[in-house]
């Protein structure tokens, strides 16, 4: 079978309080890459090898009330 590709996209986001904190917190992913399917078992199963590169953010705000405080990071990787 040939190689394919693939594309992809997460999200989540979750908020809360703790000791009188207001939390705010977002995570997505975007990613690509190429992907191998085989066929085993009388084509009953399909395992995978995937390869490709991930874009990531995570953001978290954090309110006491007296200011807002916001963390914010990117990071660039590989997945297998």
């Amino acid at each position: 079978e040939p190689v394919g590709f693939e594309v992809g996209f997460s999200y989540g986001e979750d908020s809360g309080s703790d000791s009188g904190v207001d939390l705010d917190s977002e995570v997505w992913e975007l990613y690509a890459g190429a992907r191998k399917t085989f066929s085993l078992a009388g084509d009953r199963l399909h395992p995978f090898l995937s390869g490709g590169v991930s874009w990531a953010n995570a953001e978290l705000d954090a309110d006491d009330g007296g200011g807002t405080v916001t963390l914010d990071d990117d990071s660039f990787g590989f997945y297998v």
